[in-house]
C-alpha cells in the first residue's frame, strides 16, 4: 500500500507538472515576444494558487490543512500583487486586509486548535481570535475610509465599528468567561443586546438632532418606536431565560442536597 501510494503521488505530481509547463511555456514565449511579462506573472501566481490546492495536500505528510492554508494565502497575496501591477490598480492593500479578515474569522479558530499552535495558544484561543478579528476589522475600516473617503468618513466608520465590536466582545466575554449556566449566559447576552440597542438608538438619534423625549416616545419617529419594541422583546426573552436559569440551578442543586 505504501509503494502504491508513492507511485500515485509520483504520477500525480508528474501529470500536474506537465500541465503547468504546458501553460507556462507558451505564455512565456508570447509575453517575451510582445515585450512584456505582466500577464505572465498573473498566470504564474494563478498556477501557484492551483498548486497550493491540488499538490500541496498530496506532497506534505503532516499538517496538510495548515500547509495548504499557508501556501494558498501566500499565493493569493502574490496573485493580488501581480494583478494590481498588471491592471495599474491601487486596490492591493484593501484586498489583502479583506482577505486576511475573512480567513481569520473562518480559519483562525481551527489553526489555533491544531497540534502546532495549541500548545502556544493554551486557553486563550478565543481571546486571540477575537483580538485578531477586531484588529483586522479596524484596519479595514481605517484604510478603506482614508483611501476611498475622507476624515469625516473615518470618524463615522470608526464610531460604527466600535459600536458593533463592543456588542460582539460583550457577548464573547459573557459566554467564554462567566461561570454560570447556559440559561443565565443567554439571558445576559439578551440583556446586553437591550443595552446596546438602547444606547445606539439614543446616540444615533441624538447625532441627528432628535430630542431625548422624542427618542424614547412610542409615538415618536418610526425607527425609535421600532427600537423600543425591539428592546422590550429582548428584555422579555432575557427575563424568561433568567427565570429558566434560576429554576435549572435549583433543580440541579436539590438532588445534590438530598
Amino acid at each position: 500500500m505504501a509503494r502504491s501510494y508513492k507511485s500515485f503521488v509520483r504520477g500525480y505530481t508528474i501529470i500536474t507538472g506537465i500541465g503547468y509547463l504546458a501553460a507556462i511555456i507558451p505564455s512565456f514565449i508570447y509575453n517575451v515576444a510582445h515585450g512584456g511579462i505582466g500577464w505572465f506573472m498573473v498566470l504564474i501566481t494563478s498556477l501557484m494558487l492551483t498548486f497550493s490546492f491540488i499538490n500541496v495536500p498530496v506532497l506534505v505528510k503532516k499538517n496538510r490543512a495548515l500547509w495548504t492554508l499557508g501556501a494558498s494565502t501566500v499565493s493569493l497575496m502574490l496573485l493580488y500583487a501581480a494583478g494590481c501591477v498588471y491592471s495599474h490598480g491601487d486596490w492591493f492593500v484593501m484586498a489583502v486586509l479583506g482577505t486576511l479578515l475573512g480567513e481569520a474569522i473562518v480559519f483562525l479558530p481551527f489553526v489555533l486548535r491544531s497540534d502546532v499552535f495549541e500548545k502556544y495558544a493554551g486557553n486563550c484561543k478565543g481571546l486571540i481570535c477575537m483580538a485578531a478579528d477586531s484588529v483586522l476589522t479596524f484596519a479595514c475600516v481605517i484604510y478603506g475610509t482614508l483611501k476611498y473617503g475622507d476624515v469625516v468618513d473615518l470618524r463615522d466608520g470608526m464610531l460604527a465599528t466600535v459600536a458593533c465590536v463592543a456588542l460582539v466582545w460583550a457577548v464573547f466575554l459573557i459566554i467564554r468567561y462567566l461561570k454560570v449556566n447556559g440559561f443565565f449566559k443567554c439571558a445576559l447576552c439578551f440583556a446586553a443586546s437591550v443595552v446596546w440597542v438602547a444606547a445606539m438608538t439614543v446616540l444615533s438619534n441624538a447625532w441627528n438632532g432628535m430630542k431625548l423625549s422624542e427618542i424614547f416616545s412610542v409615538k415618536g419617529a418610526d425607527n425609535s418606536r421600532y427600537d423600543v419594541i425591539v428592546c422590550l422583546c429582548l428584555a422579555g426573552v432575557a427575563a424568561v431565560l433568567a427565570i429558566a436559569g434560576a429554576v435549572y440551578k435549583f433543580v440541579r442543586k436539590k438532588p445534590q442536597d438530598r
